[in-house]
């Protein structure tokens, strides 16, 4: 009789370390990173005819990766501005609800002209490449090792896929 509880306790113990391991292990795995944001819009620039058309595909972005790898703040692109005296104040914090940039930002920049805002185009080139440039300037005399990994300024195509053909 004791050497059946023995045996017992040995396989439930030896079934509990394997259990323990095996969920150990899983919990250490990479998990796999957020999958790119495409921020696209078919109707991004006006056409001499004054129809909407996109010149070139759609932008990969990836939240996780400009928050957490590269330690950009949230607030460096979403913005709620109030103003205060004669200044115009971010009010967003992080968790606080995003609006798409187009209910702001219009893709007509006529329209955007007479609220008062970037256009659509302008506020998402502005943002990103001033960030990008800020960056590379900031690199400037350091060691390899001790620069930041930056984005593309000037090529169109680092940012921009290829258009799907329709």
């Amino acid at each position: 009789m004791r050497k059946r509880i023995m045996i017992f306790f040995v396989v439930a113990l030896t079934g509990l370390f394997f259990l323990t391991v095996g969920v150990l292990t899983a919990a250490d795995l990479p998990t796999k990173p957020k999958k790119e944001e495409l921020i696209e819009h078919n109707n991004a620039y006006k056409t001499k005819k004054g129809k909407m058309k996109d010149k070139k595909g759609p932008v990969k972005l990836t939240h996780e990766k400009h928050n957490k790898e590269y330690k950009v703040a949230c607030t460096e692109c979403h913005h709620e501005y109030k103003k205060e005296g004669k200044k115009n104040i971010n009010t967003w914090k992080e968790g606080d609800p995003t609006k798409k940039c187009e209910e702001c930002h219009f893709l007509d920049a006529k329209k955007a002209k007479k609220k008062k805002v970037k256009s659509l185009n302008l506020a998402y080139h502005k943002n990103c490449k001033d960030c990008h440039k800020k960056i590379k300037k900031e690199n400037k005399g350091k060691k390899k090792e001790d620069q930041k990994k930056t984005g593309p300024i000037k090529k169109c195509k680092k940012c921009h896929q290829k258009k799907k053909k329709k």
